[in-house]
């Protein structure tokens, strides 16, 4: 390997950013434990947390183990002090918004919910407004760290704008510079599920190459590779799966997102919603299908009539499809799915589609992540942590 190239503040920052993650997983442990995990020499982990103590990002807390005989040594605990940091978490999906208080700790104080418009400047107002209610709401004893913003869609995080927000907002809107203008703190702006692979990293269970598929309002996907999440776009919605079918929001024709969101699945099922050909389900839902999402993923296959069934069938068999692809393209150790649609009955049927086209897909190679029930603020309270705190 030519290793001329490295450079070696990347290697620092990658370690820190180790350390932290270790840190932040197993809530504490001695310089030595940290060493052994990852690979690093006792000198450098000294270094490095030497550094976070001087900041306050890390505290030492305490002794544990001890050795035998004079010989013997306590070792020194080290506590990432998260809890003393927190991030406004702006989580902007195609139809609501979260605005959140969160502690670095992914321990959320505070949720405001709103309603996305199609005006964009509206929305960034009024969230701004919720932002700087949210600070008011912080202890005042902890420090404000910045917003994080995850946006559906592709962003360009160099430029700090929008770069196709698929039936959202104009490509080139400059979130981050006018958020920071309204709200005067420090902003900084990923596609969601981009952030969602953030927080995987920081505060799940840390898989080093993993394939993340969202599912609900839209279809979006993060690749995490080697410990890191690729910049590269994975916008697993907009595959083509059938070129002659309905216009997507995108302008292209058969994307996933026209038969798999939940947008698709409300409007497919209400063309045959009646009391004689979905009565089950009509009567789960008292008539109306206004809260159809809601109630078929608290109660899964249970309210879902044979037609019903038949179309999340479609729906999930054409996921299944787009998931293998991806998977055989980017060889991940394993897909990680999150979102407001999957519940068990969901999750057991895309898996087994999965192995239908594949075997390799069996055990435990799809499982749904451990940050679901956080899924409407974790992920852009961690991108704040990995490029304010972590950088």
């Amino acid at each position: 390997m030519n290793v001329n190239g490295i450079n070696m503040s990347d290697v620092k920052s990658k370690n820190i950013a180790g350390i932290l993650r270790l840190l932040c997983r197993e809530g504490s442990l001695s310089r030595k434990d940290i060493a052994e995990a990852l690979g690093l020499t006792p000198a450098a982990v000294t270094i490095i947390c030497a550094q976070l103590l001087e900041k306050g990002i890390i505290r030492e807390s305490g002794h544990s183990g001890s050795g035998v005989g004079r010989a013997g040594r306590h070792k020194i605990l080290l506590t990432p002090c998260f809890d003393k940091y927190f991030a406004i978490s702006v989580n902007i999906e195609t139809d609501v918004t979260y605005v959140s208080l969160v502690r670095l700790n992914g321990e959320v104080i505070f949720t405001d919910r709103l309603r996305t418009l199609p005006d964009a400047d509206t929305t960034l107002r009024r969230i701004a407004e919720r932002v700087n209610a949210q600070i008011k709401r912080a202890d005042p004893g902890d420090a404000l760290l910045g917003v994080g913003v995850g946006i559906v869609g592709a962003y360009h995080a160099e430029k700090g704008e929008t770069d196709g927000a698929f039936g959202l907002w104009e490509r080139g809107l400059p979130i981050e510079k006018i958020l920071r203008e309204a709200t005067g703190k420090t902003v900084v702006c990923e596609n969601n599920a981009k952030c969602f692979a953030s927080a995987e990293l920081l505060y799940g269970d840390h898989p080093e190459n993993a394939f993340l598929i969202k599912w609900g309002s839209g279809i979006g996907s993060a690749l995490i590779s080697d410990g890191r999440v690729s910049r590269a776009a994975q916008e697993i919605g907009h595959y083509i799966v059938d070129p002659e079918a309905a216009l997507c929001r995108c302008g292209r024709r058969g994307c996933l997102e026209t038969y798999a969101s939940s947008y698709a699945l409300k409007s497919a099922i209400g063309e045959i919603f009646s009391p004689t050909a979905t009565p089950v389900l009509y009567d789960a839902l008292n008539g109306s299908v206004s809260d159809l999402m809601n109630v078929m993923r608290a109660r899964g296959g249970e309210v879902l009539d044979e037609p019903v069934k038949e179309i999340f069938r479609r729906c999930i068999r054409l996921l299944a499809i787009a998931a293998v692809n991806t998977a055989t393209v980017l060889d991940p150790e394993k897909i990680i799915v999150f979102g407001n649609l999957w519940n068990d009955d969901f999750l057991a049927l895309f898996k087994e589609e999965c192995e239908k086209i594949s075997a390799s897909f069996a055990g435990g190679f799809i499982r749904l992540s451990s940050l679901q029930e956080k899924r409407d603020f974790i992920g852009p309270a961690a991108l704040v942590t990995d490029r304010l705190l972590i950088g």
